[in-house]
């Protein structure tokens, strides 16, 4: 107990010595204190100060060089400009970034101006823009214009390059490139002039003129530009900018304009909107086809898909789909062979009204397939699939209408029409752009499906559509629902067809059966077996159904038919006569010789082996 008695003591005496040592030199070690931050506030003034003076440098030195008339240098040192804001750029020194920032775009500004001036007279002197009647000059790599225009257009480039160093923002569509812009300013001057304001050329019912204005600015320009311009951006950081494209991405700017303007002023005219969207997708088709423009960053499409614009023209496209399909089904030659003056040469006998109804859908297709988003080329697919929808019951109702003469020229066609849909559309089936939109439905279906499963309710409302979403899922077609209506179209006329065949050969077989094939003459008294006459008229009617049959139906039809027919006929032959009726020798090889030498002579046109339709 002493001894912690001692050791209290101790503690207390030490920590009274250190209290009293601390509080002797507290004012020293404030004063020293105060004196360090006194040296870092010194030093951070000069480090501020030391920025300032590198940017004043590098300021006066772009001056210099201004009034020296060497823009090359300016241009270098207002890279260095932006390096030192590059540096600054996570500083918190927030005045002296905003000095630095107001320092570049100060440069940028007068060396813009400067660069401008230069441009202009460049330009001047090669006479830009060109007309139809003056070609672009062909310009030596050794000339003077050539060396300005070259010289020019790399520190352009160098300027726009330093420019997106110094925005923070990311740009939502990339920028034409500065000078390929600056090209592009009097075809804005001299479109604005014709095609705005009171003009006789500032026509909505003429959208064609500024189309066509445009398509000739492209063709006049288009050699200057890839054996000019296309160079100089080789030998800089955008080489692989084409100059061509991004000259026609900057005039589509221009048309993009415009459209936004027309477009509301002829929404709810049906001819002049109809007009537009015509006049519109055969421009983008000459882009295409004629200047191989296949940007999507830029085009003038997607002004068609805003919300109202596209519902109106998918109605649109619905309602003229519908009327020239009545007007093709009420056509007296609708039901003819298309192509009957060459029918020797056209196994599929297409009718008129399906060779026009599939070149109506292939022209929706067409006009849509280049639309940018695959949501928007949906609506118009739904559009199709509707109009094929239609025109099957069409069939149906004239196949149901013509059922009593099966092997009539209208009853075939009906059939032919439904063959030639089908083929097409298994064509189609196999397109990209129809595989992407498969892929694209079934994808939604998925996402549509795990949403209805949480409402019993919905999804029994909806077990039809399911059930058909279902059968196109399984068949990896947009189509499939439709080929599989056309396949049932195609199954019950060919059902009806040899319905009446062998309902006519059992009527006019009724002789033949009644044959007293028991008492016939044995083989050996016969000279000559000849074609018994009571099967005469039942051969002769299913030989003539035959020929009438393959002159009218496609041989795809025709060539599966006779198969079913021969088979139908063979079963009947062996239930009805042979296993009803009596046979001697004699009358054996009488029916021998009447089937082997006259009814299979028959299906002789169509096989080598007719024998095989007829095994029992």
């Amino acid at each position: 107990m002493k001894e912690l008695e001692c050791l209290q003591k101790e503690h207390k005496m030490l920590s009274s010595k250190v209290d009293s040592h601390l509080q002797k030199f507290q004012p020293m070690s404030e004063k020293l204190s105060g004196l360090i931050r006194q040296v870092a506030e010194v030093e951070r003034l000069r480090a501020y100060a030391s920025w300032i003076q590198k940017i004043e440098s590098v300021s006066s030195q772009i001056q210099q060089f201004m009034e020296n008339g060497q823009t090359n240098w300016a241009v270098e040192q207002l890279t260095v400009l932006s390096e030192l804001a590059n540096l600054l750029r996570s500083s918190a020194c927030i005045n002296l970034i905003g000095f630095v920032n107001k320092m570049q775009l100060h440069w940028q500004k007068i060396l813009l101006n400067k660069l401008a001036s230069e441009f202009d007279d460049v330009m001047k002197a090669l006479k830009w823009p060109f007309t139809s009647l003056s070609t672009a000059p062909p310009l030596s790599t050794s000339s003077d214009d050539y060396s300005r225009l070259e010289n020019v257009f790399i520190l352009l480039l160098k300027l726009q390059a330093l420019k997106k160093t110094w925005l923070e923002k990311p740009e939502v569509q990339r920028e034409i490139l500065l000078p390929l812009d600056w090209l592009l300013k009097p075809f804005r001057k001299r479109f604005n002039f014709h095609f705005y304001g009171n003009k006789q050329t500032n026509n909505l019912e003429k959208p064609e003129w500024y189309f066509t204005q445009v398509l000739n600015w492209i063709k006049n320009h288009s050699d200057f530009l890839q054996h000019t311009i296309q160079p100089i951006l080789q030998r800089t950081d955008f080489k692989s900018v084409d100059a061509k494209a991004e000259f026609i991405s900057g005039l589509l700017k221009i048309v993009e304009k415009k459209l936004e303007k027309s477009i509301p002023l002829v929404l709810d005219d049906d001819n002049l909107f109809s007009h537009l969207i015509d006049e519109l997708l055969l421009f983008n088709k000459e882009l295409h086809l004629n200047h191989h423009y296949n940007s999507i960053e830029h085009n003038c499409l997607h002004i068609l898909t805003t919300d109202a614009c596209l519902q109106r023209w998918v109605e649109l496209e619905r309602n003229t789909a519908l009327s020239n399909m009545e007007s093709v089904l009420s056509s007296s030659s609708a039901w003819l062979p298309k192509y009957k003056d060459v029918a020797s040469t056209d196994d599929t006998r297409i009718p008129e009204c399906a060779e026009r109804f599939m070149t109506l859908l292939s022209v929706i297709t067409d006009r849509y397939v280049n639309l940018p988003d695959i949501c928007h080329q949906e609506q118009f697919l739904e559009v199709q699939l509707s109009l094929l929808e239609s025109f099957i019951t069409k069939l149906t109702l004239e196949a149901e209408e013509n059922s009593f003469a099966s092997a009539g020229l209208h009853y075939c066609s009906v059939l032919n029409a439904a063959n030639y849909i089908e083929i097409i559309l298994q064509e189609w089936s196999e397109q990209v752009l129809f595989l992407q939109l498969y892929q694209y439905r079934s994808s939604s279906m998925i996402s549509s499906k795990s949403m209805h499963s949480s409402n019993s309710k919905c999804a029994a409302e909806d077990g039809d559509q399911e059930e058909r979403e279902e059968l196109m899922t399984a068949a990896g077609s947009v189509f499939h629902v439709v080929l599989q209506s056309l396949k049932d179209l195609k199954e019950h006329m060919l059902y009806v067809i040899k319905g009446q065949i062998v309902q006519g050969f059992c009527k006019l077989s009724g002789p033949y059966k009644r044959e007293k094939w028991h008492t016939s003459p044995p083989p050996k008294d016969v000279l000559l077996l000849s074609l018994s006459s009571s099967a005469c008229e039942m051969l002769l009617f299913v030989k003539g159904r035959l020929q009438i049959l393959q002159e009218q139906l496609a041989d795809r039809i025709f060539n599966s038919l006779w198969k079913v027919i021969s088979q139908t006929l063979n079963m009947f032959i062996f239930e009805e006569i042979i296993l009803q009726c009596h046979f001697n020798e004699g009358g054996a090889a009488q029916l021998q010789f009447d089937l082997t030498r006259n009814l299979f002579t028959i299906f002789l046109e169509y096989t080598q082996k007719p024998e095989i339709f007829f095994k029992e």
